[in-house]
């Protein structure tokens, strides 16, 4: 048999009942409000003066890509004989001026050798007309001392026979004198001239090819029996890169406009100043249209054939050292995603209060915590 409650009883556990309902519902509602509360600071670290937005001037922006800027192509040619004497090796860098490799003309050097015969003989005639001449005036000086005796020996002073027959022999003597040196002078002139010709064969005997510019020299065993292919390639390391432009945006480029050229590989950011813009449109780089180039000398090479990223009149985006936060000796943001923030690493160089971004992580209107270290420890939901 059950026993009944008392009146009394019943009414108070209604009214422990009635305490416990409240308590509840009161502590609920403190719940509640306190994970409001929170949600609020929250959403507030994102919106309010704790949240840098980066500002800037959006810069005018093109494709390009890398390319050489010198070459110097050296093609065999027969004619001037056998390569011998190569002086370089492949992937060498080169001086201007420098030798490269040595022509040998086997035609040069026998055609040499006749000249020089030549040279030879007109030289033993030259001497042999010397010798001639100087008998001839040694004969020239006796007679004329022979005819000044016979002239004091004549009585009166009248010439006579014996000094006339010399005299007409001392006129012969003369002749003969002058026409040795005309021999002379004829075998020197010939000289000359073959000498002339042989100092020419001899640069063409051996004629040392040379470095137009510096760069890396590149050996192609196929030059030396194709004539189409170069045999050596000089490649300049200095730096250059071809951006492109549509007819609207040419205009808005100048000669020595600053650039921040991004790779696309890499997202490394380098400076550089506009150096020169073509006149005429040429095809664009994906070969649809029409488009206006001009060239950029980058601080520092980046490979040839990457394509790149060019910002102009761009001096780069920069951020309030308090933004920054760093680890392992890499930089590191909170920035802003809709309702938490994200670690974003970021390169860039310190410069009095603020850093200098040098890769693109951070663009112009993103948000960042000004507090990164406790933004980065809490995450809104």
């Amino acid at each position: 048999m059950k026993k009944k409650l008392s009146k009394k009883v019943k009414v108070g556990l209604i009214v422990t009942g009635a305490v416990l309902s409240i308590a509840i519902v009161v502590a609920a509602g403190l719940a509640v409000k306190n994970s409001a509360n929170n949600s609020s600071s929250k959403t507030a670290d994102l919106n309010s003066e704790v949240v840098y937005e980066v500002t800037g001037e959006e810069p005018l922006k093109f494709k390009g890509n890398s390319i050489i800027s010198k070459e110097q192509n050296i093609v065999v040619d027969k004619t001037q004989g056998e390569v011998k004497d190569l002086k370089v090796e492949d992937k060498q860098d080169v001086k201007a001026g420098d030798v490269l490799f040595t022509y040998h003309s086997t035609q040069a050097t026998n055609e040499k050798e006749k000249l020089n015969s030549q040279i030879n003989s007109n030289s033993e005639k030259s001497q042999r007309s010397k010798k001639n001449k100087d008998a001839l005036n040694n004969e020239l000086n006796s007679l004329t001392k022979k005819i000044e005796t016979e002239k004091n020996n004549s009585p009166g002073g009248e010439p006579s026979q014996a000094v006339m027959g010399l005299t007409q022999k001392n006129e012969e003597i003369k002749a003969k004198i002058e026409g040795e040196q005309t021999s002379i002078n004829a075998y020197n002139d010939v000289i000359n001239e073959l000498t002339a010709q042989r100092d020419l064969l001899s640069k063409q005997e051996k004629k040392n090819i040379t470095a137009e510019i510096d760069g890396i020299a590149y050996i192609y065993e196929k030059g030396l029996s194709d004539i189409t292919s170069p045999y050596i390639r000089i490649v300049s390391k200095e730096p250059l890169i071809k951006g492109e432009a549509s007819e609207f945006e040419i205009e808005s480029i100048k000669v020595g406009d600053k650039a921040m050229v991004k790779v696309v590989s890499t997202d490394e950011m380098i400076k550089g100043i506009v150096t020169s813009i073509d006149e005429l449109p040429a095809s664009s780089i994906d070969g649809k249209s029409l488009s206006y180039t001009f060239n950029i000398k980058q601080e520092k090479p980046i490979r040839i054939g990457f394509n790149v990223e060019i910002k102009l009149n761009y001096d780069g985006v920069t951020i309030p050292k308090e933004c920054v936060i760093e680890e392992d000796s890499k930089l590191y943001v909170a920035k802003s995603k809709e309702t938490s923030f994200e670690k974003v690493e970021i390169k860039g160089l310190l410069d009095g209060e603020n850093y200098t971004l040098e890769n693109d992580t951070i663009k112009i209107g993103d948000k960042i915590s000004k507090t990164p270290i406790e933004s980065l420890k809490v995450e809104v939901k």
